[in-house]
């Protein structure tokens, strides 16, 4: 019963044969030839090339490879001379053929192989860069003995080769490790100075949301040369790295860089993947000039202002600035305190949300139902909430520009309005339109000089008559 089952193991058992497969019956001189493998031990496995009908004598291989770890993949050979060959895979470093298959090397046409260098003549010490094509695409190509590198491969791009000294020569191409000459350039050395790496700008400043476009001179003329964006005065560590791109063997050219926030920023070159710095240039992002944002001309109807202290109505008024057809006016709730003091009861605020515009804009005039008023925004900056005010009243008051803190990173800043004589409040009267633009941010900064503006949130005002309320 035991030999039965046995027998029966053995009679249903399958055993995966190792299959190898040329990918073409042909190959052109100079080509790389490619083989299918499958079922491999992955362990010490090989494939090597033999002239059809010989053994499998280590003498008899034409060339040969580890095929490593891989069971089921292909893998390439350099070329070989014209004849007729079997390529046979092998198992666990032994001789045992597991699998073969055949095909040719053939003479056929194939594209010449050329060499140039960049330019003709070069100055002392200058990189010399060399331009191949058609090459065979083994590791082991390789070209110039005076100074040489192997391509690693490549079949058409650059290679540089340094410190070449004065004198007449020719660049010259070889397959696979061989001495047999496949192509030749020639170019001479001079005893000039080194042209220096430069790189700039197309201009010396961008708006936001303009790519910033990059001019280069005498790079090295590595794939791995690249460009990078910096902040002013940082060092070249990667992480101070704002936008950057490999130049791609370009030694003179233009490369485009992604757009920056505003700012003032340096470009700087770098040779072969390195951080050492090869040139450098200054730029700046400057805001995008927009139209101005209306928010208040009471032409058509009142914008959507909200009463937020006092009991004090909003109007429309005829006429507006310079005739227009209406203005915004508020009513101020002046009452004294009992420790004599003044203050205005009412405030109005006008929602706008607007991250990318800095300047107030406005027309204002004092009227006898509007009082002492003030006018400004509410803003987020760096550093917190800004209250930013102009007011009518400290100019009758005497109270000079001040700011107050609060806590929780919120402060108020006040101003008395621009271009009102400071004096007692004698007799006001109504006066004449006024135009202002005021720059937010620059009122904050005299205060908090490195303080930036993100947002103007709403607009504020206590009173007055207002027209063509705007941001810009």
């Amino acid at each position: 019963m035991f030999r039965y089952i046995l027998s029966l193991l053995l009679l249903t058992a399958v055993v995966q044969a190792a299959t190898i497969t040329s990918q073409q019956d042909n190959y052109n001189r100079g080509q790389t030839m490619t083989f299918t493998v499958a079922d491999m031990v992955g362990n010490n496995d090989w494939i090597g090339i033999y002239p059809v009908g010989s053994n499998n004598d280590w003498a008899n291989v034409v060339a040969w490879k580890w095929t490593g770890d891989i069971v089921n993949g292909d893998i390439g050979i350099a070329s070989i001379a014209t004849g007729n060959y079997e390529v046979r895979a092998f198992f666990n470093n032994s001789f045992t053929v597991e699998a073969s298959d055949s095909f040719s090397a053939v003479e056929g046409a194939v594209a010449n192989a050329t060499i140039t260098t960049s330019k003709e003549n070069y100055n002392a010490a200058e990189t010399i860069i060399v331009t191949l094509a058609n090459m065979a695409g083994n590791n082991n190509d390789w070209g110039n003995v005076l100074s040489w590198k192997f391509t690693n491969g490549v079949v058409n791009g650059n290679l540089s080769l340094n410190g070449i000294p004065e004198g007449e020569y020719e660049a010259r191409a070889f397959f696979n490790n061989s001495f047999t000459l496949e192509a030749t350039g020639t170019f001479s050395v001079g005893g000039g100075a080194v042209a220096n790496t430069a790189i700039q700008t197309s201009k010396e400043q961008f708006t936001e949301g303009e790519a910033i476009e990059v001019t280069l001179s005498n790079m090295a003329g590595n794939n791995n040369d690249w460009v990078g964006i910096y902040p002013v005065d940082s060092n070249n560590d990667w992480g101070n790295v704002l936008s950057w791109r490999y130049t791609n063997g370009a030694i003179n050219g233009n490369i485009v860089l992604d757009a920056l926030p505003v700012g003032n920023y340096e470009v700087r070159a770098f040779f072969n993947n390195s951080f050492a710095l090869e040139a450098t240039g200054s730029f700046s992002v400057i805001p995008a000039i927009l139209p101005p944002t209306l928010y208040e001309d009471a032409e058509d109807g009142l914008a959507d202002w909200v009463t937020t202290a006092g009991q004090r109505s909003i109007g429309r008024y005829l006429p507006g600035f310079e005739g227009s057809l209406g203005c915004i006016g508020f009513h101020a709730t002046w009452e004294k305190t009992d420790d004599g003091y003044w203050r205005n009861l009412s405030e109005y605020h006008l929602t706008i949300d607007n991250d990318t515009q800095k300047i107030l804009s406005l027309n204002t005039r004092y009227k006898a139902r509007g009082g002492h008023y003030a006018f400004g925004a509410r803003v987020t900056t760096t550093k917190g909430v800004r209250r930013v005010i102009w007011t009518h009243f400290y100019n009758h008051s005497n109270i000079a520009a001040n700011i107050r803190n609060y806590g929780n990173d919120v402060a108020f800043i006040t101003f008395p309005e621009p271009g009102i004589e400071m004096g007692p409040m004698n007799g006001e009267v109504e006066r004449e339109w006024r135009t202002y633009d005021l720059n937010i941010e620059e009122a904050i900064q005299q205060f908090e000089p490195d303080n930036i503006l993100l947002s103007v949130d709403y607009l504020i005002t206590t009173g007055g008559d207002f027209d063509n309320i705007m941001l810009k």
